[in-house]
């Protein structure tokens, strides 16, 4: 089997948070919406258009993004400060910290 990732604007760090959280939230991100996917934000909002609607008593906006954060802060190294709704992903993921496509 073969596998073609497209890295874009996040790279590999991108496409891995991606399928990280199409496997979370067991939805599918295409290559045009993930391309969007610019901040922790949009991501968060865009998760929540895809999964069922529930009757939580919790916000779900919120949870969704401490998780995200969360997921961050242990895979990436970063200050819990450094990383809001608002943060662009591009910036976090930068190409310094992407790993190499072989």
């Amino acid at each position: 089997m073969v596998v073609t990732v497209k890295t874009g604007a996040m790279g590999l760090g991108g496409v891995e948070l991606v399928m990280a959280v199409e496997d979370a939230f067991s939805i599918s991100i295409n290559d045009a919406d993930a391309a969007k996917l610019l901040t922790p934000r949009l991501l968060t909002d865009y998760v929540l258009s895809k999964v069922t609607t529930t009757t939580a008593t919790v916000c779900l906006t919120q949870r969704a993004f401490n998780l995200l954060r969360r997921s961050l802060l242990r895979h990436g190294g970063w200050k819990r400060s450094e990383i809001i709704p608002d943060t662009s992903l591009p910036v976090l993921l930068s190409k310094k910290l992407r790993r190499e496509v072989i």
